[in-house]
């Protein structure tokens, strides 16, 4: 398990946008390079859990399941293709806010080489299997071989301890390999 103490500052000024100020809370990346980075690099987990408390209810001590999904577009992939996944990521996004135990989503954008790393938050490893079995995500995995170089989904559980820092566990479900 990983300890991780509370960060200042969001990286360089200006240097990342804020994302999702439409929903409870907004996520900005800590590091330009959070696409590749360790999650607990890349962003300030002690922020979004304590967000996560005041606007969701997560309580200090309550476990949340975190589904990091890590990708690279192929090279040179058609245009409509790529505005196909981008339009099922928005539904996907739309039907898992909707479901239960759903806390948080960061939507990625990619970096210069392809690479994007988009994340949810949920109360639960049962709420977000839940969801996965949704319409609008199983098109969205339908065609992830069609617009991906490679992809790859990291889990884990957070844990907003009371001294404000974050234990992350790293979970593999049984029958998959660890990375």
């Amino acid at each position: 398990m990983t300890k991780i103490g509370l960060l200042e500052g969001y990286g360089p000024s200006g240097s990342v946008e804020t994302y999702g100020a439409h929903e409870e809370f907004p996520i900005t990346p800590q590091t330009e390079t959070f696409a590749t980075d360790p999650i607990e690099v890349g962003f300030n987990l002690p922020e979004i859990m304590e967000n996560a408390r005041i606007h969701k209810g997560v309580a200090v001590g309550q476990e949340v399941y975190l589904a990091v999904f890590r990708s690279e577009i192929k090279p040179g992939i058609a245009e409509p293709m790529h505005a196909t996944l981008l339009e099922l990521d928005d539904k996907a996004h739309q039907e898992a806010a909707g479901s239960d135990g759903y806390i948080r989503y960061f939507k990625g954008i990619m970096d210069e080489k392809g690479n994007c790393l988009s994340f949810c938050l949920w109360a639960s490893r049962e709420d977000a299997v839940s969801a996965t079995r949704k319409t609008a995500h199983a098109a969205a995995v339908g065609i992830a071989s069609q617009v991906y170089a490679w992809f790859r989904l990291d889990r884990a559980f957070l844990t907003l301890n009371s001294d404000g820092h974050v234990s992350l566990r790293p979970f593999t479900p049984a029958g998959v390999l660890p990375k």
